[in-house]
């Protein structure tokens, strides 16, 4: 993890109760956190990843590719790109009914 972030990180999250706002946001960029774009991705490649399976997204040969590709993409290649994957999950039947199949009582695992 980059060591400018630790450093904030620290300072944020303390390790007693904080009064104050420790809030962290997934994307880094001040400018751009609250807006969905590719910045994300390009603070993954800056080894800014808050979560650890954030980060390993940006080193895991299965991904890292296409960290690097969305983070070099545009605007409006982001844009179109999130869209399709948004309607792709909007086209996931999900299971509300057990009879129809199993309802995870964790996602990581098989019930």
């Amino acid at each position: 993890m980059n060591p400018t972030l630790v450093r904030t990180l620290r300072r944020r999250c303390p390790q007693r109760r904080s009064s104050g706002n420790n809030t962290i946001n997934l994307d880094q960029n001040r400018f751009s956190s609250l807006t969905v774009d590719n910045s994300y991705y390009k603070q993954l490649l800056l080894n800014k990843g808050i979560l650890q399976f954030d980060q390993v997204l940006a080193s895991d040969r299965r991904t890292k590719n296409a960290v690097k590709l969305i983070a070099k993409s545009t605007n409006e290649d982001f844009n179109i790109n999130f869209a399709q994957a948004i309607l792709k999950m909007q086209a996931v039947d999900v299971i509300t009914d057990p009879k129809k199949g199993q309802i995870r009582r964790s996602c990581r695992a098989v019930n």
